[in-house]
């Protein structure tokens, strides 16, 4: 009798999803590899979609903002109402900017961020992402490349950030990413991380206050996502791994900020980790 009421107890609490719930595991669930690292670095075809306009209506959009480029500011249907909207892309001055717009009766900004646009998914002729990424001179330089996925209610859109990770300026992404999402663990107590696909301990990085091409340490447990593979000169195999927002790179140039946590795009020996 104990047993069947111990065998209950346990049926109801996975029934009722308040048992144990599994760890979150990767930002990257609702996203294939391809989408969420390679688009960064292509170049959006606007013409595409593009909507015939006149010089001076860009104008107008952009006055009195001098500093705003023109040829990055692109008229389009963001959400399909057939009406033209705005999507700037390029140099805001102090830095880059991506700024949205809304042709309304009152045209409004409903977006701004940081960055450059690298691609655009559009879906029912709807803008369903965008994909940025933004380059800043810290010490070290990064990259920080993030998804903003578009929802709509009454048709006016509305954006959250679904996904976020930085590179900094000298990290290799491998030649080919893997098409499918894979989840890796690392088995070693310490696990060297680097920017890139081959073991190099000399000279001293000055920038990096580190030795060759190494980036800090990781240590066993750290789950991470695997991008793509390489092997060196010597066959050696080693794998780009982004690790997961939640665990520390130790000795890592740019500090771990738990309040702004974030995506790490490294390379790591690929004998020191296992595929879940």
């Amino acid at each position: 009798m104990r047993n069947l009421l111990v065998l209950s107890i346990i049926a109801f609490l996975i029934f009722t999803g308040c048992g144990p719930k599994k760890e979150e595991a990767s930002s990257t669930n609702d996203s294939t590899l391809s989408e969420l690292y390679f688009p960064y670095d292509k170049t959006f075809d606007w013409k595409k979609y593009e909507i015939d306009t006149t010089l001076q209506t860009k104008k107008n959009y952009a006055h009195p903002r001098e500093w705003m480029d023109l040829k990055r500011l692109y008229v389009v249907d963001i959400n399909g109402d057939g009406k033209k909207d705005y999507i700037y892309s390029g140099s805001g001055g102090a830095g880059n900017l991506v700024e949205i717009s809304l042709s309304t009766a009152d045209s409004f900004v409903v977006f701004t961020q940081e960055g450059v646009i690298g691609n655009v998914k559009f879906v029912d002729g709807k803008v369903q992402k965008l994909f940025l990424a933004d380059t800043f001179g810290a010490a070290p330089p990064m990259i920080n490349y993030s998804i903003i996925r578009v929802n709509y209610q009454n048709n006016v859109p509305s954006f959250k950030k679904a996904f976020f990770a930085e590179k900094i300026y000298n990290v290799a992404l491998p030649t080919t990413v893997n098409s499918t999402l894979s989840e890796i663990e690392v088995l070693r107590d310490s696990l060297i991380v680097r920017s890139a696909p081959i073991e190099l301990d000399t000279p001293y990085q000055h920038i990096l206050e580190m030795n060759g091409n190494q980036l800090g340490k990781i240590n066993k447990g750290t789950k991470a996502v695997l991008i793509g593979e390489e092997k060196d000169s010597l066959k050696r195999s080693w794998s780009c791994i982004a690790v997961h927002r939640h665990f520390n790179i130790f000795k890592y140039p740019i500090p771990f900020d738990p309040s702004n946590p974030k995506d790490r795009i490294v390379w790591v020996e690929s004998a020191g980790i296992k595929k879940q």
